[in-house]
């Protein structure tokens, strides 16, 4: 009997070690169920932060990458290492906002630093470099070897319109003294820049130059121009001016290569001095489209060499004339050419003469001047002199 009891203590012992064992094994495996559930989400979560992290840097890739294509494929649709006409791209991520200086001399670099991914053998048989040598400046610039004016003007005499070149720098020294700017501060727009012997020069002197040209084998020499005279602070837009944004074509003159005139009708064969060859899909844009790059800047001086284009270019940078009044602008006036273009001269010359500014066919700085009904008059062509009178005083 008393074994018996003991069995049955031992038994009931065994049985409670049992139960305390059972209880222990539950207890773990809920603890490490719920463990392995913590664990499980903290992998989960670490995991899809982390595939969200590598799907930001892949579309940042890709954006950037996207974003260098478009700058190649831009660059090379200028220097035609692509098919098709240059100005069908342009650079829609930057809507002409302060940052587009350093865009456009971007490209600048990148041209320079691969000349022999964008040369073009077809245009480099056209041209040659010659000196420039003018009021202490000397300096190398590629310049077309046969018909054009500027070009030969510069291989004979080493630079072009030197007298103008003087009356600019005579207007900019004026603002820069008035203004108590240094040279690197102020900045002068060049439209219709050509190959670039007023930009080069007037940059030579220290100014911030912002150069405007159409013309696809002109904007391939000034960027030739640039590689060999980096020192200039020089940003070279390569696209046309105008009222509004359109596309046209530009016609060159077989007697000056350099030389060219826009046209957005079916009109230019009536315009047989140029006669040369076409180029289709030139996008023109305004000067407002720049304002707010422009309204940052002391811009003194505008020169504007289009062709009877002046007063389409000047309407569509209203503000700068109306808002901002820059001081100086020097174009070709052409009573004819003006017609041509269906510019109504005596409004638009009105419409400068009412903003406060006036003309002289001699200097910035001349007291003779001359009034919007006396220059519809006129039958020859005249570098024009504006002036915002208010600076001068």
């Amino acid at each position: 009997m008393k074994e018996n009891n003991n069995i049955l203590l031992s038994n009931k012992h065994i049985l409670k070690k049992d139960n305390i064992k059972n209880q222990k094994y539950k207890y773990n495996l809920i603890f490490n169920k719920n463990y392995n559930r913590r664990t499980y989400n903290t992998i989960k979560i670490i995991c899809i932060k982390s595939i969200a992290v590598i799907i930001i840097i892949f579309c940042f890739i890709i954006i950037n990458k996207n974003k260098i294509n478009r700058i190649q494929e831009f660059y090379q649709k200028i220097f035609y290492k692509n098919t098709g006409d240059i100005f069908n791209f342009s650079l829609k991520y930057d809507e002409y906002n302060e940052t587009i200086d350093k865009n456009y001399k971007y490209l600048q670099n990148y041209f320079c630093d691969k000349p022999n991914e964008n040369l073009n053998e077809e245009i480099e048989n056209k041209i040659k470099k010659a000196k420039i040598d003018f009021k202490g400046q000397k300096f190398e610039m590629f310049v077309y070897k046969f018909d054009d004016i500027v070009s030969n003007s510069i291989i004979v005499n080493h630079q072009y319109e030197g007298n103008y070149i003087n009356k600019f720098l005579n207007a900019l020294q004026f603002y820069s003294q008035k203004k108590k700017l240094d040279n690197k501060q102020i900045y002068f727009i060049d439209v219709g820049a050509n190959i670039g012997c007023h930009s080069f020069l007037i940059g030579k002197h220290g100014y911030n130059v912002l150069s405007f040209e159409a013309n696809k084998i002109n904007n391939y020499i000034l960027y030739k121009n640039f590689c060999l005279n980096k020192d200039v602070n020089l940003t070279i837009i390569n696209k046309g001016l105008d009222e509004e944004e359109k596309i046209c074509k530009l016609k060159i003159s077989p007697k000056n290569k350099g030389d060219g005139a826009i046209f957005c009708d079916n009109r230019e064969q009536a315009y047989e001095y140029f006669s040369g060859e076409v180029y289709n899909n030139i996008e023109l844009t305004t000067l407002s489209k720049y304002i707010k790059f422009l309204s940052k800047k002391n811009v003194a001086l505008m020169k504007i060499d289009a062709e009877g284009y002046e007063g389409k270019i000047i309407k569509g940078g209203k503000e700068i004339i109306m808002d901002y009044h820059i001081p100086f602008i020097m174009f070709e006036f052409s009573v004819r050419l003006f017609k041509f273009h269906q510019t109504d001269i005596l409004e638009f010359l009105t419409f400068l003469k009412d903003n406060g500014y006036k003309f002289s066919s001699i200097d910035f700085f001349s007291k003779k001047n001359i009034s919007p009904e006396e220059l519809i008059k006129y039958n020859n062509p005249i570098n024009l002199f504006v002036v915002y009178e208010k600076f001068i005083e």
